[in-house]
């Protein structure tokens, strides 16, 4: 096994960090405050926040090579991957709503496209994920890489 960078290494600690702490807050959210729904949905807000730290930690550097694909790693991904189009499908469905509400009421024009480049950007990601970019450009790519990974 290749030697780490010093700097990968400090990111893995950060990782385990973050990640031990965000679990613990969000189990506290969730079971100290069974009667109070803000703290309740702030600890379900962490639940996947709390996922992608623990799939940065253990398996993305993974993606391109050819490590054998744990049962674990499996099981993130295909959480991840209907998590993701779960909410973001949801996400994307309101936004579009809400932008053939406001052309049929006769609402600001601006507000109607400011929703439906939402819906379409929030659409994208929920089919196809992100890449490695900031930009649209790779994402289908890495899409395909990670469902070759995976779907053996």
């Amino acid at each position: 096994m290749a030697q780490r960078e010093r700097w990968e290494v400090i990111e893995r600690w950060i990782f385990v960090t973050l990640g031990i702490g965000m679990a613990c807050a969000a189990l506290w959210l969730l079971i100290a405050h069974r009667g109070q729904p803000g703290r309740i949905a702030g600890g379900m807000l962490l639940i996947p926040c709390t996922f992608w730290v623990f799939w940065q930690l253990f398996h993305e550097d993974k993606l391109g090579t050819d490590a054998r694909v744990g049962g674990s790693e499996r099981v993130l991904y295909q959480g991840w991957l209907w998590g993701r189009r779960l909410v973001l499908g949801a996400v994307a469905l309101i936004c579009a709503l809400g932008a053939i509400a406001v052309a049929i009421l006769g609402g600001p024009l601006g507000a109607a496209a400011a929703l439906a480049v939402f819906a379409a950007i929030a659409g994208w990601v929920a089919a196809f994920g992100g890449g490695r970019v900031q930009s649209f450009d790779d994402d289908i790519a890495v899409h395909r890489e990670r469902a070759r990974r995976y779907d053996r």
